[in-house]
Order: C-alpha cells, then structure tokens, then sequence
C-alpha cells in the first residue's frame, strides 16, 4: 500500500511539473486594470447606432449648453471591457475644427472628463446665449491625461469624433432631420439644409419619390414658408408622364423652435405642365 501511496505521488509531481502557464488572454489584453480607452458614446439604442452630431437653438428657451456622452472602456479583459479601474479620474483632450463660423471667437467653451469612480463622463460645451450667427464645428477626441488611457477602441469601432451645431435664426433652426407624414398616410424620412439664397432650405425626398431631389423653399419672417416658380422645383421623371415639378400652394407654415414644417404643394405634370395633382400636405416634424 505505501508503494503504491507513494508511487501515485510521484506521477502526479511528475504531471504538475510538466504543466507550463496558459494565458487565458492569449496576451491580446493588458495586465495593467487601469489601461483602456475613452470614446463618444452616444448611442441610440431604436436604431442601434451611435449618433455623432447635435445641434443647440439661440432664441428658443433652451440652455445654452450641449453634453455627449463619453465612456470609459478597459482593456484587461473581454469579459471585463465595461469596467476599468478609474482611481483618479480621466481628463480628455481634444481639437476643435470650425466648418461655419468661428467658436472659440465666439465665446464656445469645451471640457472632457470621466470622474473618478465612474466609466461614464461627458463633453460639456456652453456657448453664449447672444450669438449672432450659425455655428458648426468637430470636436475630435486626442488623448488624455493618464498615460495609460488613450482614445478610440483599438479596432476604431467607436466614435471619437462629434459634430456640434449652433443654429441661430428661424432657416438655420429649421435645419436637420425630419420624420414626415404626408397626407395623413404616408410616412418617410427627409434632409433639410441651408440654401445658397438668403433664407433658403433645400429640402430632401419630398413625396418620398427620390431620395436624391431637392426641393427649394424660402422662410419668410411671418412664419410662412413660400417657393420659386414650379419649373425650379423639379422633382423626379415618371415613367409615362415625363418631369414631375412641385407647385408650392399658400398655407405652408413652420415652427423654428418646435421644429415642424407644413408643406403644401401639387404635383405639375404633362404637356406644357398643364396637369397638376390635388392639393398634398406633408408635416415634418425634426428628430
């Protein structure tokens, strides 16, 4: 019996000896809790997409500030990505590019940060509630101030870069997206945009029939919107019936700092564009 005892032993010292360590990790993660990355984390989680822009509103109530999200993710390991050791906090630096007008002039200020404690901060912009002209500009996340947290996940899944719009007057306000509902049936999606005449938008996907047209439309300061002549409005081309104009009718209003817009137009058609459609309506109501 004690050879046998023994004899066990020793085949067992012999298998634990021979064993070597096996990184569970394969050493694609960090050993350091602490080590990670910061990144936007504006997530929409209907549509299942990160969100990079939004947009302020002078002249409509709202404070004057803008927050995006930002988190803190770990990489030790995958199991654990969402919680990284954060004893000190984490300051996050950035740049700020201007696309219209000039921010920092203007009196736009920025900070980035992740609290100690936590793996969620935010981008906090204020800007002046007195601004006398539309602002747009990037902010593009740089690095941070812990040596061992940089920016971007390593695979560049996340964003680290955010627009942010500061739209002043009833045209720039009116700027954005829009869910539309046209005569109480039909529903699709439509792009407004600033246009290159005073007080223009250009406005996408009208009658949902291209999602490439354009159509022009002028805010005028009493609340109403009006339009060019019908042969500026082309539409689409229709099988049949040749080009599709859209006629502006009076009635078409919008709502700056609600962000919706009634439209209401007819479809002008066939030789010498004398067929015309009945009157259609469409709400757009920005998202």
């Amino acid at each position: 019996m004690t050879k046998i005892f023994y004899g066990l032993l020793f085949g067992l010292l012999l298998v634990i000896s021979g064993c070597s360590y096996n990184d569970p990790n394969n050493g694609q993660y960090d050993d350091n809790p602490s080590t990670g990355w910061v990144d936007f984390n504006d997530f929409d989680s209907q549509n299942e997409v990160f969100l990079t822009s939004r947009t302020g509103l002078i002249g409509c109530g709202d404070a004057s500030i803008i927050e995006v999200p930002l988190i803190l993710r770990s990489s030790t390991s995958p199991e654990i990505i969402n919680a990284p050791v954060n004893r000190n906090g984490v300051g996050v630096k950035f740049t700020i590019t201007d696309v219209i007008g000039n921010a920092v002039s203007q009196g736009v200020t920025a900070t980035a940060s992740v609290p100690a404690g936590s793996r969620t901060g935010k981008l906090v912009v204020d800007y002046p509630d007195n601004l006398s002209s539309s602002l747009e500009f990037l902010i593009t996340l740089t690095s941070t101030d812990n040596p061992v947290v940089s920016v971007g996940a390593p695979d560049n899944a996340d964003p680290v870069q955010y627009r942010i719009k500061i739209n002043v007057g009833d045209r720039d306000r009116l700027t954005g997206s829009y869910d539309v509902l046209e005569d109480d049936l039909y529903e699709y999606s439509s792009e407004v945009t600033r246009g290159p005449a005073a007080n223009e938008l250009i406005i996408t996907n009208l009658y949902d029939a291209d999602p490439n047209s354009q159509t022009r439309v002028i805010v005028n300061g009493d609340g109403t919107i009006s339009y060019p002549a019908f042969t500026d409005n082309f539409l689409y081309t229709l099988a049949g019936l040749g080009p599709i104009y859209l006629e502006g009718l009076t009635g078409s209003t919008y709502n700056a700092c609600e962000g919706t817009i009634t439209l209401r137009f007819r479809l002008r058609f066939g030789n010498g564009l004398n067929s015309a459609t009945a009157p259609i309506t469409t709400v757009l109501t920005r998202l």
